[in-house]
């Protein structure tokens, strides 16, 4: 797993491992790593996060922070297991 030192912020722990942003080539892709088999899976493609990534207790929600300068908005993935 590797986090882009740029976005270190947008990371966070879950109850089966680490979520995190990941920008492949342009487009940015909601991914977690495994603890039990230590896989990398892509769960989402989101638009350009700013900072902060927060998991739900049981894992099933990800609330991901974006901020403009005219407005902010919080953007949740659910249903992720």
């Amino acid at each position: 797993m590797t986090l882009d030192s740029g976005r270190a912020a947008s990371f966070a722990l879950g109850p089966e491992g680490v979520f995190f942003v990941a920008e492949t080539g342009g487009s940015f892709e909601l991914r977690r790593w495994r603890f039990d088999d230590g896989r990398e899976e892509t769960l989402a493609r989101i638009e350009e996060p700013e900072f902060g990534l927060s998991v739900s207790p049981d894992g099933r929600f990800v609330l991901v922070a974006r901020v403009g300068l005219l407005r902010s908005d919080l953007m949740v993935i659910d249903d992720l297991r």
